[in-house]
């Protein structure tokens, strides 16, 4: 069993099946593997609130790892069915989210995780703490205040998990979003294996070249 299971479910404090979660692991990273046809509408996405294009320059390599995770998001969601599940990558300098693979229902496709990004989204939280975040139920989390905005009445329950590296920098986050009952165990597991299966492109993703953001903010 790999050391990097075994690590991250007692980072997270997760009391999951270690096999499970390899056996989740292994099926997203064989995904990972195939060819998918080229949709740049679908991965490469361009709206006025979040173009990826303003902070990574569109390569050829970089869409070819865009095709395998989304691929493998694909995938999980097909089996997990969750309303929505939405891969981020992480820019700590800018305090940014900034969507990479997205499948289901509305999302966001830029998200602060500034003091404010972080009273409105899990994922902001995750990504500044390295902490996974589970809501159960989104109209109790809303009633009580430990969650803000309309935005997420659109779903019942949500879940953020971090990609984290050995040394705990956090890369990016997966945040799946449920109509109604928070995911089993299992279906955590499931998602876990996804996102240690996504590490390493999303990784090779960040590190091929400097964003174009940050490469104008040093000019």
């Amino acid at each position: 069993m790999s050391a990097h299971i075994r690590d991250y479910l007692q980072t997270q404090g997760l009391n999951l099946n270690p096999e499970t979660v390899y056996i989740a692991q292994a099926a997203a990273q064989a995904v990972l593997g195939h060819t998918v046809a080229d949709h740049p509408q679908l991965w490469w996405h361009d709206k006025a609130d979040g173009a990826l294009c303003d902070y990574f320059a569109d390569t050829a390599e970089r869409r070819k790892l865009l095709q395998s995770i989304f691929a493998a998001v694909d995938a999980a969601c097909s089996r997990l069915q969750p309303h929505s599940a939405t891969l981020y990558a992480w820019l700590p300098e800018n305090s940014l989210l900034v969507r990479l693979a997205h499948i289901g229902g509305a999302t966001e496709n830029l998200l602060r995780a500034d003091e404010e990004g972080c009273l409105k989204y899990l994922a902001a939280r995750t990504a500044q703490s390295g902490w996974l975040n589970l809501a159960d139920n989104i109209p109790q989390w809303l009633a009580q205040n430990h969650l803000h905005g309309m935005h997420n009445r659109r779903s019942g329950s949500q879940i953020s998990l971090p990609l984290c590296a050995e040394n705990g920098r956090v890369a990016g986050v997966l945040h799946v979003e449920y109509l109604e009952n928070a995911p089993d165990e299992d279906a955590q597991a499931a998602w876990v294996g996804l996102v240690l299966a996504l590490l390493a492109p999303l990784q090779l993703f960040l590190s091929s070249d400097l964003s174009q953001h940050t490469q104008e903010e040093t000019q």
